[in-house]
Protein backbone atom coordinates (compact mmCIF):
# COMPACT_ATOMS: atom_id res chain seq x y z
CA UNK A 1 0.00 0.00 0.00
CA UNK A 2 1.31 3.42 -0.97
CA UNK A 3 0.58 6.81 0.52
CA UNK A 4 -0.15 9.55 -2.01
CA UNK A 5 -0.29 13.22 -1.07
CA UNK A 6 -2.61 15.26 -3.28
CA UNK A 7 -2.09 19.02 -3.22
CA UNK A 8 -4.77 21.14 -4.89
CA UNK A 9 -6.68 24.25 -3.82
CA UNK A 10 -9.91 23.06 -5.45
CA UNK A 11 -12.06 21.11 -2.95
CA UNK A 12 -13.89 19.26 -5.73
CA UNK A 13 -10.60 18.03 -7.19
CA UNK A 14 -9.39 16.84 -3.79
CA UNK A 15 -12.68 15.03 -3.22
CA UNK A 16 -12.35 13.39 -6.63
CA UNK A 17 -8.85 12.17 -5.78
CA UNK A 18 -10.09 10.84 -2.43
CA UNK A 19 -12.94 8.95 -4.09
CA UNK A 20 -10.63 7.49 -6.74
CA UNK A 21 -8.18 6.30 -4.11
CA UNK A 22 -10.97 4.73 -2.04
CA UNK A 23 -11.25 2.20 -4.88
CA UNK A 24 -7.65 1.11 -4.29
CA UNK A 25 -5.68 -0.20 -1.31
CA UNK A 26 -3.66 3.03 -1.26
CA UNK A 27 -3.95 5.87 1.23
CA UNK A 28 -4.75 9.42 0.12
CA UNK A 29 -3.60 12.48 2.03
CA UNK A 30 -5.24 15.74 0.99
CA UNK A 31 -3.79 19.24 1.25
CA UNK A 32 -5.38 22.41 -0.06
CA UNK A 33 -2.22 24.51 0.14
CA UNK A 34 1.55 24.23 0.17
CA UNK A 35 1.93 24.89 3.90
CA UNK A 36 -0.39 22.00 4.79
CA UNK A 37 1.37 19.73 2.31
CA UNK A 38 4.76 20.54 3.82
CA UNK A 39 3.48 19.77 7.33
CA UNK A 40 2.10 16.43 6.11
CA UNK A 41 5.40 15.57 4.46
CA UNK A 42 7.18 16.22 7.76
CA UNK A 43 4.80 13.89 9.66
CA UNK A 44 3.94 11.15 7.18
CA UNK A 45 5.85 8.74 4.97
CA UNK A 46 4.67 9.70 1.49
CA UNK A 47 5.37 7.60 -1.60
CA UNK A 48 4.12 10.06 -4.23
CA UNK A 49 3.03 13.71 -4.38
CA UNK A 50 0.48 14.87 -6.95
CA UNK A 51 0.88 18.65 -7.03
CA UNK A 52 -1.29 21.18 -8.86
CA UNK A 53 0.76 23.86 -10.57
CA UNK A 54 -1.64 26.57 -9.36
CA UNK A 55 -2.27 26.93 -5.66
CA UNK A 56 -3.90 29.76 -3.80
CA UNK A 57 -1.18 31.93 -2.28
CA UNK A 58 1.61 29.87 -3.86
CA UNK A 59 2.32 28.38 -7.18
CA UNK A 60 3.16 24.74 -7.60
CA UNK A 61 6.74 25.51 -8.56
CA UNK A 62 7.33 27.32 -5.25
CA UNK A 63 5.72 24.38 -3.47
CA UNK A 64 7.93 21.95 -5.38
CA UNK A 65 11.07 23.85 -4.34
CA UNK A 66 9.88 23.83 -0.72
CA UNK A 67 9.23 20.08 -0.91
CA UNK A 68 12.72 19.48 -2.28
CA UNK A 69 14.20 21.55 0.56
CA UNK A 70 12.80 19.12 3.14
CA UNK A 71 14.96 16.11 4.04
CA UNK A 72 11.90 13.89 3.42
CA UNK A 73 11.13 15.66 0.16
CA UNK A 74 14.40 15.16 -1.66
CA UNK A 75 13.55 11.67 -2.90
CA UNK A 76 9.76 11.57 -3.03
CA UNK A 77 8.48 11.49 -6.62
CA UNK A 78 6.35 14.48 -7.58
CA UNK A 79 3.82 14.56 -10.42
CA UNK A 80 2.83 18.10 -11.31
CA UNK A 81 -0.63 18.50 -12.81
CA UNK A 82 -2.34 21.38 -14.55
CA UNK A 83 -5.61 22.14 -16.27
CA UNK A 84 -4.56 22.11 -19.89
CA UNK A 85 -1.19 23.79 -19.81
CA UNK A 86 0.92 21.24 -21.68
CA UNK A 87 3.64 23.84 -22.23
CA UNK A 88 4.43 23.70 -18.51
CA UNK A 89 5.55 20.08 -18.73
CA UNK A 90 9.15 20.81 -19.61
CA UNK A 91 9.33 23.56 -16.99
CA UNK A 92 7.95 21.17 -14.35
CA UNK A 93 10.52 18.50 -15.19
CA UNK A 94 13.37 21.02 -15.06
CA UNK A 95 12.06 22.23 -11.70
CA UNK A 96 12.37 18.74 -10.24
CA UNK A 97 9.08 16.98 -10.92
CA UNK A 98 9.37 13.40 -12.16
CA UNK A 99 6.30 13.70 -14.36
CA UNK A 100 3.76 16.20 -15.64
CA UNK A 101 0.17 15.51 -16.60
CA UNK A 102 -2.81 17.59 -17.69
CA UNK A 103 -6.04 17.33 -15.74
CA UNK A 104 -8.17 15.40 -15.45
CA UNK A 105 -5.97 12.69 -14.02
CA UNK A 106 -7.77 9.35 -14.27
CA UNK A 107 -7.44 6.47 -11.83
CA UNK A 108 -5.59 4.09 -14.14
CA UNK A 109 -3.17 6.83 -15.17
CA UNK A 110 -2.53 7.59 -11.51
CA UNK A 111 -1.94 3.93 -10.69
CA UNK A 112 0.42 3.59 -13.66
CA UNK A 113 2.38 6.64 -12.47
CA UNK A 114 2.54 5.25 -8.94
CA UNK A 115 3.94 1.96 -10.22
CA UNK A 116 6.38 3.65 -12.59
CA UNK A 117 7.71 6.22 -10.14
CA UNK A 118 7.93 4.08 -7.02
CA UNK A 119 9.33 0.89 -8.58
Amino acid sequence: MACILFVDDDPFTLETYARMMSLTPHQALLASDAATALQMLKRETVDLVVLDHRLQGDDGFQALRAIRDLPQGKEVPVVMVSAGHESLGEVALRAGAQAYRCKPLFLQELLDLLEELTA
